[in-house]
């Protein structure tokens, strides 16, 4: 009997989904309760989160970018208590002592421990004012991120609650974790972004990517220092985008979904991750050419294969094998470069 079969695997994600959705209920819940005060400080805009959450279709729950934006929820209420909790804390190199451990083991695929810590060792002296903006610094990528993962959604909050204007902080250079390139928004999960003018792209650089969401009811503007520019319009029901559609590359449609293929992720001669490229083409098709003969020659293993991955971004890297991120599941970062086709394959 086979270790994983493709049915067994279905009800297993559709429990996971029902696990994750339950899981953002429950984080919001905290939130509006036991940490309603610190949310309130750190400007969480946990109702937007809310009204998302319905927005979001059943399927979308077990989607590599709707998984990761929870679990660094989770992450972050998982902070916010221990904020409270140091505030009230009398010992405080036993409880830098603990955090420090525990981030060693729940943290390694994370930054945290280098944001708490960045001596590398145990650190009591200013961990309040680090756990503060560590949680400052995730308030803003988890409100930045909800922002596009439901197409439109931010403009069809503020009509609905008849808020005029909204306005919130992004980082629009390249995103490492997410592997997407400076000037471009991934707008939903099925891997359509949109990219910026190069005027647009100009001024980011000099921003540092830095920019703020303009949001109304009928509009999303970017604004960089002074400069507003805009992104989208709703016309009736229709989205009209001012920034260019770049509709997602696909590797193979399978019976699970689309298969698609990002951008490139280049590291320096340090092993570090250094900027995010467009994918040749020449990748793309050896991606194509690597799914079609896995499924030509196992088929069975090719179901599985499918079912368990929706986005492969190619890694430009020496000496760095292929990965994937825990909470990111789906998306698998794939050593495309140093590989022959029989490797790429396996």
């Amino acid at each position: 009997m086979p270790l994983l079969d493709v049915p067994s695997m279905v009800r297993l994600q559709e429990e996971f989904r029902l696990s994750m959705k339950q899981l953002l209920g429950e984080l919001c819940l905290d939130l509006e309760g036991q940490y309603a005060d610190v949310a309130k400080s750190l400007t969480l805009p946990v109702a937007y989160f809310r009204f998302l959450g319905q927005a979001l279709e059943r399927d979308a729950y077990a989607h590599w970018k709707v998984v990761g934006w929870i679990e660094a929820l989770n992450d972050l209420v998982y902070f916010i208590d221990l904020l409270q909790q140091i505030r009230e804390e009398q010992n405080l190199p036993e409880f830098a002592a603990q955090l420090f451990v525990e981030c060693e083991e729940k943290f390694f695929e994370n930054s945290y421990l280098d944001d708490l810590f960045p001596r590398g060792v145990s650190q009591a002296s200013g961990l309040e004012r680090r756990l503060n903006q560590l949680c400052a610094r995730l308030t803003q990528e988890l409100t930045q991120e909800s922002l596009s993962l439901v197409p439109g959604l931010p403009m069809l909050w503020c009509a609905s609650r008849k808020i005029p204007s909204q306005t919130m902080e992004v980082q629009l250079g390249h995103n490492v974790e997410r592997a997407e390139m400076l000037g471009t928004m991934a707008v939903g999960i099925e891997g359509d972004s949109y990219e910026a003018p190069l005027s647009v792209k100009r001024a980011l650089k000099q921003s540092f990517g830095q920019a703020t969401i303009l949001i109304r009811p009928r509009e999303l503007s970017v604004k960089i220092g002074r400069t507003v520019t805009p992104l989208c319009t709703m016309r009736g029901n229709r989205m009209e985008w001012s920034w260019k559609h770049r509709p997602p590359v696909m590797a193979m449609e399978t019976p699970s979904g689309a298969i698609t293929v990002g951008p490139t992720l280049v590291y320096g001669k340090d092993r570090q991750p250094r900027t995010v490229a467009s994918t040749s083409v020449d990748q793309v098709r050896r991606i194509k050419q690597a799914w079609a003969i896995v499924q030509e020659a196992w088929p069975e293993g090719h179901e599985l294969l499918a079912l368990l991955t929706a986005r492969i971004i190619p890694l430009k890297a020496k000496g760095v094998v292929s990965f994937s991120y825990r909470h990111r599941p789906g998306l698998s970062f794939i050593n495309c470069f140093d590989r022959d086709n029989l490797d790429l394959i396996d």
